[in-house]
Protein backbone atom coordinates (compact mmCIF):
# COMPACT_ATOMS: atom_id res chain seq x y z
CA UNK A 1 0.00 0.00 0.00
CA UNK A 2 2.88 2.35 0.80
CA UNK A 3 4.38 1.87 -2.67
CA UNK A 4 1.03 2.72 -4.31
CA UNK A 5 0.83 5.95 -2.33
CA UNK A 6 4.35 6.86 -3.45
CA UNK A 7 3.37 6.19 -7.08
CA UNK A 8 0.27 8.34 -6.70
CA UNK A 9 2.34 11.15 -5.16
CA UNK A 10 4.82 10.98 -8.03
CA UNK A 11 1.96 11.06 -10.54
CA UNK A 12 0.39 14.09 -8.91
CA UNK A 13 3.65 15.99 -8.51
CA UNK A 14 5.13 15.33 -11.94
CA UNK A 15 2.33 14.27 -14.25
CA UNK A 16 -0.94 15.34 -12.67
CA UNK A 17 -1.30 18.48 -14.76
CA UNK A 18 -1.00 16.76 -18.11
CA UNK A 19 -4.30 16.16 -19.89
CA UNK A 20 -2.63 13.60 -22.16
CA UNK A 21 -2.34 11.23 -19.21
CA UNK A 22 -5.91 11.63 -18.06
CA UNK A 23 -8.15 8.57 -18.22
CA UNK A 24 -10.52 9.77 -15.50
CA UNK A 25 -14.22 9.66 -16.17
CA UNK A 26 -16.95 7.07 -16.56
CA UNK A 27 -16.30 4.26 -19.02
CA UNK A 28 -18.84 1.67 -20.20
CA UNK A 29 -18.71 -1.74 -21.83
CA UNK A 30 -22.09 -3.43 -22.09
CA UNK A 31 -23.45 -3.71 -18.55
CA UNK A 32 -20.03 -3.03 -17.00
CA UNK A 33 -18.92 0.41 -15.89
CA UNK A 34 -15.50 1.65 -14.81
CA UNK A 35 -15.47 4.92 -12.87
CA UNK A 36 -12.07 6.58 -12.58
CA UNK A 37 -12.12 9.74 -10.46
CA UNK A 38 -9.62 12.59 -10.61
CA UNK A 39 -8.64 11.82 -6.99
CA UNK A 40 -7.41 8.33 -8.04
CA UNK A 41 -10.35 6.30 -6.76
CA UNK A 42 -11.95 3.67 -8.96
CA UNK A 43 -15.17 1.69 -8.90
CA UNK A 44 -15.89 -1.27 -11.17
CA UNK A 45 -19.58 -2.13 -11.55
CA UNK A 46 -21.51 -4.92 -13.22
CA UNK A 47 -25.17 -4.16 -13.96
CA UNK A 48 -25.02 -1.31 -11.43
CA UNK A 49 -23.61 -3.47 -8.60
CA UNK A 50 -20.19 -2.61 -7.21
CA UNK A 51 -17.80 -5.49 -7.85
CA UNK A 52 -14.47 -3.88 -6.97
CA UNK A 53 -13.27 -0.51 -5.72
CA UNK A 54 -10.04 1.06 -4.57
CA UNK A 55 -7.26 3.28 -5.84
CA UNK A 56 -5.50 3.59 -9.15
CA UNK A 57 -2.21 5.19 -10.13
CA UNK A 58 -1.23 6.33 -13.60
CA UNK A 59 2.32 6.67 -14.95
CA UNK A 60 2.73 7.27 -18.68
CA UNK A 61 0.84 4.42 -20.43
CA UNK A 62 0.58 2.24 -17.34
CA UNK A 63 -2.09 2.06 -14.67
CA UNK A 64 -2.04 0.14 -11.39
CA UNK A 65 -5.18 -0.83 -9.50
CA UNK A 66 -5.31 -1.80 -5.83
CA UNK A 67 -8.56 -2.73 -4.13
CA UNK A 68 -9.94 -1.70 -0.79
CA UNK A 69 -12.59 -3.38 1.33
CA UNK A 70 -12.79 -6.23 3.79
CA UNK A 71 -14.94 -8.53 1.67
CA UNK A 72 -12.30 -9.23 -0.98
CA UNK A 73 -10.21 -12.30 -1.49
CA UNK A 74 -6.58 -11.84 -0.43
CA UNK A 75 -5.42 -12.03 -4.06
CA UNK A 76 -7.53 -8.96 -4.89
CA UNK A 77 -5.78 -6.88 -2.23
CA UNK A 78 -2.58 -7.11 -4.30
CA UNK A 79 -2.06 -4.59 -7.12
CA UNK A 80 -2.96 -5.29 -10.72
CA UNK A 81 -0.81 -3.70 -13.41
CA UNK A 82 -2.07 -2.81 -16.88
CA UNK A 83 -0.99 -0.82 -19.89
CA UNK A 84 -3.62 1.26 -21.59
CA UNK A 85 -4.38 2.65 -25.00
CA UNK A 86 -6.51 5.76 -25.24
CA UNK A 87 -7.93 6.77 -28.61
CA UNK A 88 -10.56 9.49 -28.66
CA UNK A 89 -13.35 8.14 -26.44
CA UNK A 90 -12.11 4.54 -26.38
CA UNK A 91 -9.92 3.01 -23.66
CA UNK A 92 -8.36 -0.45 -23.75
CA UNK A 93 -6.57 -2.03 -20.79
CA UNK A 94 -4.05 -4.83 -21.30
CA UNK A 95 -2.97 -6.84 -18.26
CA UNK A 96 0.71 -7.00 -17.40
CA UNK A 97 0.25 -8.71 -14.03
CA UNK A 98 -2.85 -9.14 -11.88
CA UNK A 99 -3.43 -11.80 -9.22
CA UNK A 100 -7.11 -10.85 -8.88
CA UNK A 101 -9.24 -13.12 -11.08
CA UNK A 102 -12.36 -10.93 -11.01
CA UNK A 103 -10.47 -7.72 -11.80
CA UNK A 104 -8.52 -9.19 -14.71
CA UNK A 105 -11.66 -10.85 -16.09
CA UNK A 106 -13.48 -7.51 -16.12
CA UNK A 107 -10.56 -5.33 -17.31
CA UNK A 108 -8.14 -7.27 -19.51
CA UNK A 109 -8.48 -6.65 -23.24
CA UNK A 110 -11.82 -4.92 -22.89
CA UNK A 111 -12.65 -1.83 -24.94
CA UNK A 112 -14.33 0.84 -22.84
CA UNK A 113 -16.28 3.73 -24.32
CA UNK A 114 -16.36 7.06 -22.50
CA UNK A 115 -19.78 7.86 -21.09
CA UNK A 116 -20.96 11.43 -21.65
CA UNK A 117 -24.02 11.20 -19.39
Amino acid sequence: MKSLMIIILICVLFYGCSDSLSIDGNWKNGTNELKLSKDNNYILLDSGSVKLKGLYALVFDKVQFINSGNDLALQCMKPGRYTFTLLNDSLQLTMQDDPCTERKFMLNGVYWEKSHE
